[in-house]
């Protein structure tokens, strides 16, 4: 039987030929657009995954930091130009055989450029028409733009319920697959709050998505009330932060992954105040590291049990107080989001994300 260099330089290149190559574009690489993409790529290893973002976000978790192989970098002046150009750079230097566009900028962008590869998939990370704090007829003109631009690539991956019947709302024949952007940690148990105090948690970029105000508002109800604090880990928005300090909460400023989860893991009780999402991967982050969760009720979270959601801050007040009193309810609530969150399994991750790339599981 033949054998030696030439042999195995022709087995190499034969297994080129037959491993799909992947290309992720972000404008950005940060927060949790670059979780996702790590859970995918670590979900899919027979796949040749790389990335392009134009820069890693100042926000970035360091996830991707290694992965992200090329960059672009511009100021803010021709940014979308520049973008296209390296982007089309990128897309004949590596050839590969699918572009994942993932949200509003690469996603719109990508769609718009000559067919960038055999297959085009589009991830929205929540779609911009769903943003609150925009003007009604800004929220129209970007559901107009998602649907004029749905018909421009093969695929889009929603990384939840809410997210894919708002794609399919559309009118697009676009198939859309259903691709959760986490991992349950089957190892977690629930952690029973300090006995002598309660430490609420927030996490994320500071500004109006997270709903930081809300945060804010819920710390101050507990202001001068010692078996009570709150933190938020995460920056941005200067005015939001003075916000939350004034409130009397922690900033940490932001943290790499693995600090900001040290941190996390401090906390008595998650509270997610967000205004808009996709589906935030703080929860599962949360909830896998023992922390009972609440939630601020929004179109994205409506699966997550009743025992989670609030309507109100004054219902968040008495939620956060009920811990003080007893930690039963938190860890009923917490046992139910196990029961649903560990209901998505890194196979079935892994097979719709390869039939959004045209490839059987």
């Amino acid at each position: 039987m033949a054998s030696g260099p030439c042999v195995r330089r022709v087995e190499l290149a034969a297994r080129e030929l037959v491993v799909t190559r992947v290309l992720h574009v972000a404008e950005s690489m940060g927060s949790g657009v670059e979780t996702a993409i790590a859970t995918w790529i670590d979900s899919s290893p027979e796949l040749e995954h790389s990335t392009f973002s134009m820069s890693v976000h100042e926000h970035s978790s360091g996830v991707l930091i290694s992965a992200t192989e090329r960059s672009a970098r511009s100021g803010r002046i021709g940014r979308t130009a520049f973008l296209a150009r390296r982007l089309h750079g990128e897309v004949r230097d590596r050839r590969p055989d699918v572009v994942h566009l993932h949200s509003s900028v690469a996603g719109a962008l990508g769609r718009l450029m000559p067919r960038l590869a055999p297959r085009v998939v589009y991830s929205p990370h929540c779609f911009a028409f769903e943003r609150n704090d925009l003007r009604r007829e800004v929220r129209r003109s970007l559901m107009l733009a998602e649907r004029l631009l749905s018909t421009r690539c093969d695929a889009v991956v929603a990384v939840s319920e809410h997210e894919r019947e708002l794609a399919d709302s559309l009118r697009s024949r676009t198939p859309v697959y259903l691709v959760p952007n986490f991992f349950w940690n089957q190892l977690a148990t629930y952690k029973r709050p300090c006995a002598d105090s309660v430490h609420v948690v927030g996490l994320g970029r500071v500004g109006p998505q997270k709903g930081v105000l809300t945060f804010a508002s819920v710390s101050s109800q507990f202001r001068g009330d010692q078996s009570v604090r709150f933190t938020w880990i995460g920056s941005g928005d200067p005015t939001s932060e003075a916000h939350l300090r004034r409130a009397g909460c922690t900033v940490t400023g932001w943290l790499r992954r693995d600090e900001a989860l040290r941190v996390l893991m401090t906390g008595d009780v998650y509270l997610h105040t967000a205004s808009w999402e996709g589906f935030p991967l703080a929860i599962p982050e949360a909830a896998g590291l023992g922390l009972p969760v609440l939630a601020f009720r929004i179109p994205a979270l409506e699966f997550l049990p009743e025992s989670v959601l609030v309507s109100s801050i004054e219902d968040a007040v008495d939620r956060i107080r009920l811990v003080e009193q007893t930690d039963q309810h938190m860890a009923d609530s917490w046992l139910e989001l196990r029961d649903v969150l560990s209901g998505v399994s890194g196979e079935q991750q892994r097979q719709n994300l390869l039939r959004s790339y045209g490839l059987k599981p």
